[in-house]
């Protein structure tokens, strides 16, 4: 680029494609190997700087992702005791006019 940086054309291979560190078939030693033989410095510390970025980033939208299912899950299981309650007060009222045919 024309700041005197490294733009994303000259970074090594291995840092451009970082999303290869979330597939099953990751090679750690290749990866590592590449990018210590072609990374500057600075292209590692700009690396590590996104990364950490991207894991907050991960972390809050993990949390709000919990937070927000674990809000459904309380709200699910009070409604599943309201039914149950209901269903037990007409099971109840259900027998008292059975009580009450019968006797008619």
């Amino acid at each position: 680029g024309s700041s005197g940086g490294a733009t994303m054309a000259d970074m090594p291979t291995a840092l451009l494609k970082a999303e290869t560190i979330d597939t099953r078939n990751f090679d750690v030693t290749a990866y590592a190997a590449d990018v210590l033989q072609h990374a500057t410095i600075k292209d590692l510390y700009e690396k590590d700087t996104a990364l950490r970025q991207e894991i907050r980033s991960l972390d809050g939208f993990l949390q709000d992702l919990v937070y927000k299912n674990y809000s459904k899950f309380i709200n699910a299981t009070d409604t599943i005791k309201k039914v149950r309650d209901n269903v037990v007060d007409i099971d109840t009222k259900l027998q008292a006019l059975s009580s009450n045919v019968d006797d008619i």
